[in-house]
């Protein structure tokens, strides 16, 4: 009876899995086929065909999206592929009151500092956005922090914020990141030694070697 309901739960998660790719697939689609012309949430639109892929729905959620956040509106498709991707790994998992307050407080920082950065550096580009690169809520918090603030001072809060949110939205420490980075870098520069002298011996191989016997 276990076996049948871990069958059929390993199921579920796969169907979640496979529809919240599909929307962020959808949602990535009537973002890059975004056109100002069409009728959407922040305007009526000069035509009533509909240029954006997703048709009436696409168009609407697309503009949504701009409107509201501006480019980083392109953050939320790979959200949602990657919700999808951790519901079918972990399942349901009961996780604590803590480590749920701090994803979506994750969540909601990352997408404040992202579109103040990019109000504040990327400029328009060949899409014409409803409300700029940052949108309403870039534009509004922009604005807030330069009156607090000049906007090198604006930009390191912004992008200090922005690290920090993804550390508490993705669950990982930016420590074991840049050890891998180190770890992984001194690998590749192995790879090369040997590439390059064959049969010399390598001290970074050596010392990698050794550190990792060493963690086991």
């Amino acid at each position: 009876m276990a076996t049948v309901t871990e069958e059929n739960m390993l199921g579920v998660r796969e169907v979640v899995a496979v529809g919240l790719f599909l929307a962020g697939l959808f949602f990535l689609m009537s973002l890059l086929t975004f056109n100002p012309d069409d009728s959407g949430w922040s305007q009526s639109g000069a035509s009533s065909a509909f240029q954006n892929a997703g048709g009436i729905m696409g168009a609407w959620l697309s503009d949504l999206a701009f409107s509201v956040f501006g480019f980083e509106s392109y953050l939320f498709p790979v959200l949602i592929a990657w919700y999808g991707y951790f519901f079918y790994q972990q399942g349901i998992s009961k996780s604590s009151k803590w480590s749920i307050f701090f994803h979506w407080l994750g969540l909601i920082i990352t997408l404040i500092a992202g579109t103040v950065i990019f109000y504040l550096h990327v400029p328009r580009f060949i899409v014409e956005l409803p409300n700029g690169s940052g949108g309403i809520l870039g534009q509004e918090a922009g604005d807030a922090l330069l009156l607090l603030l000049n906007e090198t001072n604006a930009t390191l809060l912004s992008v200090s914020i922005f690290v920090l949110g993804l550390s508490f939205l993705m669950g990982f420490s930016w420590l074991n990141v840049i050890d891998a980075i180190g770890k992984y870098t001194l690998l590749s520069f192995n790879i090369v030694n040997r590439v390059l002298f064959v049969g010399q011996p390598v001290a970074v191989g050596v010392a990698i070697e050794a550190a990792t016997k060493k963690k086991r």
